[in-house]
């Protein structure tokens, strides 16, 4: 997408990272929480940490299962949404950071330009 914020670098480093739900250090991967097709940005206050498993692979990924689920299910998944400016939108049940938003629209306007 063009205007997404792209930090390679910064994804490379979330593989150190701790996973929210199993404490594992290895092999953390970065969950977009806001998609990379809806402009997510590279920063980490999108990138939640969590092992391959629990990211992208089987039925119990974050992909498969949604992050409602995860939310709900993971205090550990629960706590880092809040600890980094996500909010449950009740009106439509999804999570919102409402920065992230204006960033993506600040992004948007540059390249529209």
């Amino acid at each position: 997408m063009k205007g997404r914020i792209k930090n390679l670098k910064l994804l490379k480093e979330s593989m150190k990272w701790t996973c929210v739900v199993t404490d594992q250090v290895t092999g953390a991967w970065a969950h977009h929480v806001k998609s990379i097709a809806a402009g997510g940005p590279d920063i980490k206050e999108n990138l939640m940490p969590l092992i391959r498993t629990l990211h992208c692979q089987g039925k119990k990924s974050i992909h498969i299962l949604g992050i409602n689920y995860f939310a709900d299910n993971y205090p550990g998944v629960r706590q880092w949404l809040d600890d980094n400016g996500w909010e449950l939108d009740e009106a439509d049940g999804k999570w919102k950071n409402y920065e992230i938003e204006r960033m993506i629209r600040e992004s948007s306007k540059t390249i529209s330009r």
